[in-house]
């Protein structure tokens, strides 16, 4: 049974090395030599190993700070250009074929959200790397996810608040949420479906990409729930022969023994899975679920 180890979130060392990219373009193209610029970004780092350059920060003056910040309306202007992007154009397009496939409840429904996931992704990250790119250009602070600032943020970074992008604001990535994610999770899961999930978490590792934290929700209840789909069948299989047992009655065994956590949903599903392997019959009398081994 394989183990999935899923870590999809964003770092700020992605960003910065997106923003020390840019950086680098921005003085090339002002005509400074490649070895300028790294003699440049040399005495940068020496000056922070220092802590001179933090020094003459903190010696600064709340006014001379504003004076040199970037402006709240250079952050929208970037917004408003970043709106005509092919990327969030056609972002927002797959977003709205998207919506219409819903919750994706049968195979084609989820082989059509797949197929959007892996057009969207590609476009997600070029997107995010063009937002980043502009206001490292623009000397506007870029961070990944809102929240997690605000629970570290000084006072003084509270108060300039507005003058910060983050990566998971709808300015940012609202045409593209990427909701899909979590239902091809679910639906893989509860399925039983193997390939289709391992395709799924390969998929969306491959992208830099900010995802909601309730798909990566999604995504570890999945995996948590499918590694107990091998210890599931041996359970069962050690009541073959037992004759007909009561659905309800052999799945509260099961949870009860194993701890399993993911609910009857996923169990049920894997039931069917089981039933069109032939493994067991799964059929309904007197309106009640039964199973035979």
């Amino acid at each position: 049974m394989p183990t999935y180890t899923v870590n999809l979130s964003t770092n700020k060392f992605a960003i910065a090395e997106e923003v020390l990219s840019s950086a680098t373009k921005v003085l090339i193209t002002a005509g400074f030599e490649a070895a300028e610029v790294a003699g440049l970004l040399r005495k940068a780092a020496d000056q922070i190993d220092s802590g001179a350059a933090i020094s003459d920060q903190a010696d600064q003056s709340d006014q001379d700070t504003r004076a040199f910040a970037p402006s709240s309306r250079g952050k929208y202007d970037i917004f408003d250009r970043y709106d005509e992007t092919p990327q969030k154009r056609s972002l927002a397009r797959l977003t709205k074929r998207a919506s219409a496939i819903g919750y994706a409840d049968t195979e084609e429904d989820l082989e059509k959200a797949f197929e959007i996931l892996q057009q969207s992704l590609p476009l997600a990250e070029d997107a995010l790397k063009w937002i980043v790119s502009e206001c490292s250009a623009a000397g506007i602070r870029v961070e990944p996810h809102k929240d997690e600032w605000l629970e570290n943020a000084s006072d003084e970074e509270l108060d300039r608040e507005n003058e910060i992008v983050f990566l998971d604001d709808w300015q940012v990535n609202g045409d593209f949420q990427l909701n899909q994610i979590g239902v091809l999770a679910r639906s893989y899961a509860h399925a039983g479906n193997l390939e289709g999930f391992s395709s799924l978490v390969k998929l969306i590792k491959a992208y830099q990409v900010i995802y909601e934290r309730e798909n990566l929700e999604e995504i570890e209840r999945a995996t948590d729930a499918l590694e107990a789909l091998a210890s599931f069948k041996e359970f069962l299989a050690a009541y073959r022969g037992s004759g007909e047992l009561m659905q309800s009655t052999i799945l509260d065994e099961f949870i009860l023994r194993s701890g399993f956590s993911g609910g009857t949903y996923f169990l049920e599903g894997w039931l069917d899975l089981f039933s069109k392997e032939g493994f067991l019959q799964r059929y309904k009398r007197s309106n009640r679920w039964r199973i035979l081994i």
